[in-house]
Formats: structure tokens, C-alpha cells, sequence
């Protein structure tokens, strides 16, 4: 995971070419955003991205991920996210469910239980958002799924204070 504490609005990442060559020859890097804020980006494509939202001194998390395009397999799909960050009543929620492996475009669906009342979960990103209107603690079990069909779930809780 890359950090990036922006200083001044847009902030631009950028690698180098000598960093991609070193890469094995069967894999691929991307660069993931903060949540909600932008497409991910193929690394080989491009030498940088300029990121423009958020204001001067606020701190953001990229992700970088090194996986395998060509791999025929694609015979395990995974849950990255191990737990989701607790929320307060009335203040603006917003997290990400990632997933790794599989064959994406992932789809996101909530199984059992229940997420906060004004919290939704958007089935193409993962993007867990809203305004919680309720303080307490919510179990909710959701699956993800991959084009293959391959299927993953995880039970987790929220707790909105």
C-alpha cells in the first residue's frame, strides 16, 4: 500500500519504467485509488496519475496490487477485506470491499443479516456508503462473485456508535 499525503490539490504519482521492467514477466501492477474516487489504473499503460480531490494536507491511501493477466486458471476467488471500520450515527460512511484473484468484474451481494439502516452496498464497486441513521452493533454476511461464477463470503460486524 502507498501512501500519499497530499500538500497541495491535484497531487501527481508517478513510477518509473526501470521499476516496471523489474517486474517478472508474468505479471501486470495496478494502482487502486481511495475508495470512490477514481478508476483503477494499469501501471504498464501509463507512467502516472493525477489525483485532484480532497484538500491540501489530508492524507490518502493508494493501493498497488501485482497479479498475474494471463493466468487460465483463475480457480480461487478471495476476500482481501478482513473487517470494516466502525461508524458514528449521523456522520458519513464509506468503505470498500476488495477482493483478489477470481476473473473480475467482481458483483457484491449482502446474504443474511443487516447493514445499518442508511448504509447500502453497491453490487459493481464493494463500496459499503450512507448516513447511519441508527447506533448499534449489525452482523451482515455478504458474498462476492466473479464472472467464472466463483463464489466467497464473509460474515462481518459493523458498529455504529
Amino acid at each position: 500500500q502507498v501512501s500519499a499525503r497530499q500538500v497541495g490539490v491535484p497531487v501527481t504519482l508517478s513510477w518509473s519504467a526501470e521499476v516496471l521492467s523489474a517486474l517478472p514477466p508474468d505479471r501486470k501492477i495496478k494502482l487502486i485509488p481511495p475508495v470512490g474516487t477514481g478508476p483503477e489504473i494499469d501501471m504498464q499503460q501509463t507512467a502516472s496519475y493525477t489525483y485532484n480531490q480532497g484538500e491540501a494536507g489530508q492524507a490518502r491511501d493508494f493501493k498497488v496490487v501485482l497479479y498475474d493477466p494471463n493466468s487460465s486458471g483463475h480457480d480461487s476467488l478471495e476476500i482481501e477485506t478482513q473487517s470494516l471500520p466502525q461508524g458514528s450515527l449521523r456522520k458519513s460512511y464509506t468503505t470498500r470491499l476488495q477482493a483478489y484473484a477470481g476473473l473480475p468484474p467482481y458483483q457484491w451481494i449482502r446474504m443474511s443479516g443487516t447493514l445499518p439502516p442508511g448504509l447500502r452496498l453497491d453490487p459493481d464497486t464493494g463500496i459499503i456508503h450512507g448516513l447511519p441513521r441508527r447506533a448499534g452493533i449489525y452482523h451482515t454476511t455478504i458474498q462476492v462473485s466473479d464472472t467464472q461464477g466463483l463464489n466467497q463470503q464473509r460474515t462481518y460486524i459493523i458498529v455504529i456508535e
